[in-house]
């Protein structure tokens, strides 16, 4: 009886879980970036707290060395969804995060991609 009455409580319990990073998305465009077209990134999901806003935080590197990181912060619309400004890194192999904040300096990855810029 005990074992039953745990298996229906952790299916319910499943079954009520937010799936928070299934429902975040962040895509790169345009979809092969050049240094002179630059790179932008629309993204969904949903902030932590009831802010309005998401980051993005990207990273490049060049022969091992890290040669641009900037955070992006972009505002969602009331569906969850935003579109950066366009950044401009140098030829490089790139990283971007979306994240969450969870306070200061303090954030929580949602979603990932990765992209070369020629």
């Amino acid at each position: 009886m005990k074992k039953r009455l745990l298996t229906a409580l952790l299916i319910g319990a499943a079954a009520l879980a937010p799936a928070a990073s299934a429902a975040s998305s962040l895509t790169f465009n345009p979809s092969l970036p050049t240094v002179s077209s630059g790179v932008y990134f629309t993204v969904s999901g949903k902030s932590i707290g009831g802010r309005d806003f998401l980051a993005v935080e990207v990273s490049c590197s060049s022969g091992g060395a890290e040669v641009y990181a900037t955070r992006i912060y972009v505002a969602l619309d009331t569906s969850g969804n935003g579109t950066t400004e366009t950044i401009f890194p140098p030829a490089s192999s790139c990283t971007a995060k979306l994240e969450a904040a969870q306070s200061i300096d303090k954030f929580k990855v949602l979603a990932t991609a990765a992209f070369s810029v020629t």
